[in-house]
């Protein structure tokens, strides 16, 4: 009996020590699983936090892009086929833009029978080009508003037009692209002109004759054209975008080196980069086209001012100002 009672107090004695071990077991058990589900969490967090901040990045980054390449929220297409002259009506306008187009087509298409020659790496032949494009989708756009049936006394101009969407529609955006087509346009013309005449026209060999007349048409004219449109519709240039301008210059300095570079043939003899003065040339022309853009960016205020004062308080400039945005 006495050995049974041994027995049964070392039994008790393991049975008490094995449910005091699977008690620590089971709290240490636990304090694991809550130790995991606090580094999970925290894991989770970590990465929650992370996407905040890239996404926080990509605002950030876009607000930046908006600033310096977009345009404002009360962008309106209509801009293109009204004039800020009353006394100019949309008729009038698509008008005089038909003309232009056919004048510019006909004239391209001349001077490249009188050449004989594939010109098209020249500086004015690729604007004279992006002249034709600019006119002819310009037309694209007045079809597509109808803008000869376009009346100012029925238009309201302190209210957005039936053409200005947001979000944007896929032809709103081709007025945006076509804007910064025309922004650029207007200091390439200009600066062909000063260029071609100040740089590289050789007054001791005059010009006569047809060859006159040419030269005149795409080395003159271009710039009075562009400018003339400028000053005939509501058209605006955003002094932010001068970067498109510069993208503009910087892709054919680029392609004139190419061509160089295949042909052993400078496109203009000025932007020989092995010539002692390659870099002045390089950097003055670079200036006289930004200084070209704010210049064409005065001209648009300087016509906008010539608006008010001759319209008065009704017209497309000063009632356009008071478009909610």
């Amino acid at each position: 009996s006495g050995i049974n009672a041994e027995y049964g107090n070392t039994h008790k004695k393991k049975e008490k020590k094995r449910k005091i071990n699977r008690i620590f077991a089971a709290r240490r058990k636990g304090k694991q699983k809550k130790t995991t589900k606090n580094i999970r969490s925290i894991h989770i967090s970590s990465k929650k936090r992370e996407k905040t901040e890239e996404e926080q990045t990509m605002v950030n980054l876009e607000k930046i892009a908006h600033h310096l390449f977009g345009f404002p929220d009360d962008y309106d297409p209509i801009q293109f086929v009204i004039s800020p002259f009353r006394f100019i009506s949309p008729l009038t306008l698509f008008n005089v833009r038909v003309f232009l187009c056919v004048y510019v087509l006909v004239i391209r298409i001349w001077t490249e029978d009188i050449n004989g020659e594939d010109n098209n790496i020249y500086f004015t032949v690729l604007s004279y080009w992006h002249l034709l494009s600019y006119l002819a989708f310009v037309l694209v756009i007045s079809i597509k508003m109808k803008s000869w049936n376009l009346k100012y006394d029925d238009m309201d101009f302190s209210k957005p037009s039936e053409f200005c969407c947001s979000p944007d529609t896929h032809f709103t955006r081709f007025c945006k692209y076509l804007t910064v087509s025309s922004e650029v346009l207007t200091s390439l013309t200009m600066g062909i002109v000063i260029v071609f005449w100040g740089l590289l026209y050789d007054s001791s060999k005059p010009f006569v004759g047809a060859e006159l007349f040419e030269n005149i048409s795409v080395h003159g004219f271009n710039a009075l054209f562009t400018l003339t449109d400028l000053f005939m519709c509501c058209r605006k240039i955003y002094p932010k975008q001068i970067c498109y301008l510069l993208f503009w210059l910087l892709l054919y300095m680029l392609s004139t080196m190419i061509y160089h570079h295949s042909t052993s043939i400078w496109v203009y003899p000025f932007l020989n980069y092995f010539s002692p003065f390659a870099t002045g040339y390089y950097i003055g022309i670079l200036v006289l086209f930004v200084i070209l853009y704010y210049f064409g960016y005065g001209l648009q205020r300087f016509r906008d001012f010539l608006s008010i004062k001759i319209n008065g308080e009704r017209g497309p400039v000063i009632e356009m100002r008071a478009t909610p945005k």
